[in-house]
This record gives C-alpha cells, structure tokens and sequence, in this order.
C-alpha cells in the first residue's frame, strides 16, 4: 500500500523541488537552461505523448537500474546510504549535461536545471532506500518524465491561447484586486 502512495506521489515531489529550485534561481536572476526536447522547433507536439510509454518503460527503467541498482548499490557498499545518494544523484545530473548543452546557456543557468535533476534524483535514490524495490523507483520515474512530457505538449498545443487567456484575464484581476 505504501508502495503503491510513493509511485503516485513521489513524481509531483520531484516536480514540487524542480519548482523550488527553479523559483529560487529566478529570484536570483538565472533561467535554468532548457532540455533539448524543449527546443525541438517544428516537431509535431504529438511526438511528445508518443514518447510517453518509451519513458515508462524503457527511459525509467533503464536510467534507474543503472543508477540506483549498480552505481548507487554499490556506492552503498563504500559509503553508506546517504553519501551513496548523493554521488549517484551528482553522477546522474552530470550524465544529463549533454541535454542541457554543457553550459551553452551560460554556466549560472546550467548550474540551476543541475542543481533541480541533484534533488529530484536524490528523491529517486531516498525512494530506493526506503522500497529496496528498484520497479518502484523506474515506475517514478517513468511517471515523472511522462508528466514532463504531457506538459510540455500542453504547452506547445495550447501555449499561445493561454497566453492570451492570461492577457485577457489581467484587467479583470487588478480590478478585484490579485
């Protein structure tokens, strides 16, 4: 039962410290750099939701039998858990550096999307610790890289109408005050 909670609530945990982390370097200035699957351009949105059940079982599972289920295990060996978290978490995120384009958004910008991939894996890894159920983290996962997904599809399709949705809705706002 506990399991089956952590596989539906763990992914928005992971999007609530992406959101924190990327709050937190707005304040300071820096826009975190963009995934590479955000900058795709012209690609149909519908390739978005295709990619939704290649994450779940093929991005999810493997990325977490690599990390959790050999580099974090066996980090655990050497340093126990908590070191071996956070190694596997800072390898993880270095690993994610192509997608993110080594810095070409500039190193402070970079730095931010690293620092959200750290928490959320260390979210990953906390999990695996908990659960010793390595299918519980892949299905986390593959839940949390499918949501990216179906947002940035909404984005892309719908993106331009709730802008002017939001434009729209501004006069309304500074009348009752928000």
């Amino acid at each position: 039962m506990l399991e089956t909670l952590a596989i539906i609530a763990a992914p928005f945990a992971v999007i609530v410290v992406s959101a924190v982390v990327t709050q937190l370097g707005l304040l300071f200035g820096v826009e975190p750099s963009q995934h590479a699957l955000t900058g795709m351009g012209d690609v149909d949105p519908q390739f978005y939701i295709y990619m939704v059940p290649l994450v779940i079982l093929i991005v999810g599972p493997f990325e977490e039998l690599l990390y959790r289920g050999v580099v974090q295990a066996r980090l655990r060996e050497s340093f126990g858990p908590a070191v071996a978290i956070l190694l596997a978490s800072l390898i993880f995120a270095a690993i994610h550096l192509p997608a993110h384009g080594f810095g070409q958004a500039g190193l402070s910008s970079t730095a931010v999307s690293m620092i959200a991939l750290v928490g959320g894996s260390i979210i990953f890894g906390g999990l695996y610790e908990w659960t010793e159920n390595l299918t519980v983290v892949a299905l986390v996962h593959g839940l949390y890289n499918s949501i990216l997904l179906v947002m940035l599809y909404v984005v892309t399709v719908y993106g331009p109408e709730m802008q002017e949705l939001a434009e729209a809705s501004e006069p309304a706002l500074a009348v009752v005050g928000l």
